[in-house]
């Protein structure tokens, strides 16, 4: 080009580039899915009109909420929104018998609080308490009846604390820094909440009573007619959500067995190698890269499945769809898949007796795993065990 024409389109050069400049410019630093929807509870959003969104358009979802310095997020995943029910997220502090709890559960690095009465979860949505003291490993404890019980384990990082919520009825307890001892005996059975007295014992655990309890009895006294009607109601859904054999503890002969892919049911998966962080000195070398920092591989969250599956079926499908290396042997001889490793951690890569183990809410079946059909609510927690 002329240098007498390049002036004479310089004034129509210089808007063209600037216009083709603020395009580039908001490409790189727009949403442009506009596939997570962000809210504040303290702007007061019509959650209806925002689940419905998320739910039609299969959108995240996070919501931000903060009361007495108590800091908060509820993040639904995308398809994580089932329903639309009008719902209230806010979370309360709970202070009372705070002394009781870091004496009974032997550390000070505790947040206590209970859910809105209010609320509707409308799917599966993951709750992180941000800026919380922490230190090592993280739990979630429900009390109810003045007694504190194990619900399942929590993701820490730095100050922030994770997990899957599926109850929202009474008074929780996350803590972290419970010895090893505390924990056991509170994952076995439910542990009285320490008093200084007989009569105060008695206060916490009228305080503390169980409130889906306490709902039920109301709900009794409102109607005689109302609620012979409603619990036959209930007794039909509950035949009809589930025509399958449990194992309640005991192995199911699967060659009878059943699967019901009609009906979904929920459960909790959690995925963790926390043993090997304690014992580096053991792990093969090489091995490093497959341990992650916190310890868990996965979850702990709240998963799907099918009427009739078994712990198997969930671990499996979980890996697959999150990408998770997996393998597994099927031993005939005792009717049953073996777990040999999850993420590349094989049995014996920490030890001669080191290997991946499961239990369900807190016990260890003598059983396999593909042995063990679920039922809604099971709490699954597999562990690479360091012996």
């Amino acid at each position: 080009m002329k240098k007498s024409n390049f002036k004479k389109n310089l004034a129509f050069i210089i808007p063209i580039a600037a216009i083709l400049f603020f395009i580039v410019f908001k490409l790189f630093t727009m949403d442009i899915s506009g596939a997570t929807l962000k809210y504040d509870l303290k702007d007061n959003p019509d959650m209806v009109k925002v689940l419905t969104e998320a739910k039609t358009d299969s959108k995240a979802l996070i919501v931000n909420g903060n009361n007495d310095n108590l800091n908060y997020t509820w993040t639904y995943d995308k398809g994580k929104v089932t329903d639309t029910k009008k719902t209230n997220l806010e979370i309360k502090p709970y202070t009372k018998y705070k002394k009781n709890i870091v004496k009974t559960l032997g550390t000070s690095n505790i947040t206590v609080f209970t859910y809105n009465k209010d609320i509707n979860l409308n799917g599966s949505p993951r709750l992180t308490f941000k800026e919380v003291n922490t230190k090592g490993n993280a739990y979630l404890f429900e009390l109810k009846n003045g007694k504190v019980s194990y619900v399942k384990d929590a993701v820490s990082n730095n100050n922030d604390i994770t997990f899957d919520v599926t109850k929202t009825d009474n008074i929780y307890i996350l803590a972290s820094g419970v010895n090893s001892k505390t924990l056991s005996s509170v994952k076995k059975k439910a542990v009285s909440l320490k008093a200084e007295s007989k009569k105060e014992k008695e206060k916490i655990e009228k305080d503390t009573k169980d409130k889906k309890e306490e709902n039920k009895k109301a709900a009794q006294k409102s109607s005689s007619k109302k609620v012979s009607k409603a619990s036959s109601d209930k007794k039909k859904k509950a035949s009809k959500k589930s025509k399958i054999k449990k194992s309640n503890g005991s192995p199911i002969n699967l060659d009878k067995q059943k699967v019901d892919k009609k009906t979904t049911l929920s459960c909790t998966l959690t995925v963790e190698c926390k043993d090997i962080l304690d014992n580096k000195d053991k792990l093969k070398e090489g091995k490093e890269k497959n341990v992650p920092k916190n310890g868990y591989i996965y979850g702990p969250r709240n998963v799907t499945f099918y009427d009739g599956e078994n712990v198997y079926d969930v671990l499996e499908r979980e890996m697959r769809n999150s990408g998770i290396p997996f393998d597994a042997d099927g031993y005939t001889e005792y009717s049953s898949a073996y777990v040999r490793g999850i993420n590349n951690l094989y049995e014996f890569d920490c030890g001669k007796s080191s290997g991946w183990l499961y239990y369900v809410n807190g016990s260890r079946p003598s059983f396999g795993c593909s042995r063990y059909v679920l039922n809604d609510g099971d709490n699954i927690h597999w562990e690479f065990d360091v012996k």
